[in-house]
């Protein structure tokens, strides 16, 4: 059995309503992970977990302990134990279905710890992206970050965009100054993150990688900047996503 240095170990906590994707998820990061030689056998199908239970993934190097929480919140002492060993969070929201309690909940019990929010079921006829970054944002304001969005046309899901890639697409106009909005509010969650950038960001200049990972990674532990990444477990969309993003910015 490979032994990993404590250096090399992190626990994550996955959260979210029943039936949100948690498990899913987990078996989709599993595979993209490497961990299993096929992928899973995932479903829309709501998955009840009533019990915690741990899947261990390796990724570049680093060995994630992912903690499936129950999603009935009348177990919620499992969910407030498994925080305790986690260092962040990942919280799994469902995109076809309003605000949940156990999403409410989630967000509750993660209130002053690093986390990610992930939209699932972007890929849905019936997901309403918009109205779940609008819920984010009621209660986080601009710490709300979409670092990973949807692309639609004609009402049908498209591909996932990266902000901080550049523009090298025709995009329409609308989907176009959407993705310009986002950066813009990220530099400046950036330069409010150090005292140096923000003489940088004053004086016009543009932050290097290394200052964006940096300004980031700050952002995120100081609970500043809330990341916000969106896909689909059933089509295993935006799971490689989430682990670039733990890797890159809550433990680079």
């Amino acid at each position: 059995m490979k032994v990993y240095d404590s250096n090399n170990l992190r626990n994550i906590a996955i959260l979210g309503h029943s039936g949100c994707g948690k498990t899913n998820l987990i078996e989709a990061i599993a595979y993209t992970a490497n961990l299993t030689s096929k992928i899973p056998q995932l479903s829309d199908k709501t998955n009840m977990t009533y019990s915690m239970g741990l899947v261990p993934v390796e990724y570049n190097g680093i060995k994630y302990n992912l903690l499936d929480t129950p999603g009935y919140f009348d177990f919620c002492g499992d969910v407030i134990s498994s925080l305790r060993a986690c260092a962040a969070a990942v919280i799994v929201i469902d995109a076809t279905n309003p605000i949940q309690v156990g999403t409410e909940k989630s967000l509750e019990f993660t209130e002053n710890m690093p986390k990610i929010m992930f939209i699932n079921k972007i890929d849905n006829e019936k997901a309403r992206y918009k109205d779940a970054i609008d819920m984010l944002r009621e209660k986080y304001d601009k710490k709300i970050v979409p670092m990973i969005i949807p692309e639609y046309k004609d009402k049908q899901f498209v591909k996932l965009h990266n902000i901080l890639d550049n523009l090298q697409e025709a995009y329409d106009g609308d989907f176009e100054q959407q993705v310009l909005a986002i950066k813009e509010g990220l530099m400046e969650l950036v330069a409010e993150s150090d005292d140096a950038y923000l003489d940088k960001y004053f004086s016009g200049e543009e932050f290097t990688e290394e200052e964006l990972q940096k300004g980031i990674t700050i952002g995120i532990k100081r609970g500043d900047i809330i990341p916000v990444i969106c896909g689909s477990t059933i089509n295993n969309i935006g799971t490689k996503e989430i682990l670039e993003t733990l890797e890159s910015y809550i433990y680079p």
